[in-house]
């Protein structure tokens, strides 16, 4: 196995230290945790969140995209660079769907 990051790897760390700097939240406060499915499109496809609602946004990936980043996020969370979380569709205050996704995984820089 490699010493250094990978190239998706860097790209995901840099996406993360210039999140809070592009999103507040609603409280003024900088966005620090992001759902995996936004870091992929900010990974791959960053020109598809520029609208100015979350409705107006391009969701499309692909699963390969996803997968690469996903187990990219995992191995920079081995070596302890970001932090990540499960989230339940009820904790966060969403009525689920039946059928739909019911967690999801959000993750961040420490």
């Amino acid at each position: 196995m490699g010493q250094g990051l990978g190239h998706i790897q860097r790209r995901i760390l840099t996406v993360l230290e210039t999140i809070p700097d592009r999103y507040i939240t609603k409280d003024n406060r900088p966005l620090r945790w992001v759902w995996l499915n936004v870091l992929v499109i900010m990974v791959y496809h960053p020109q598809q969140l520029e609208g100015e609602k979350k409705r107006d946004w391009d969701w499309g990936y692909s699963k390969n995209e996803a997968r690469r980043v996903w187990e990219s996020v995992k191995g920079l969370e081995r070596r302890g660079m970001i932090e990540t979380r499960i989230v339940k569709v009820k904790e966060a205050g969403f009525s689920p769907r039946f059928g739909k996704c019911q967690r999801w995984l959000e993750c961040r820089r420490i």
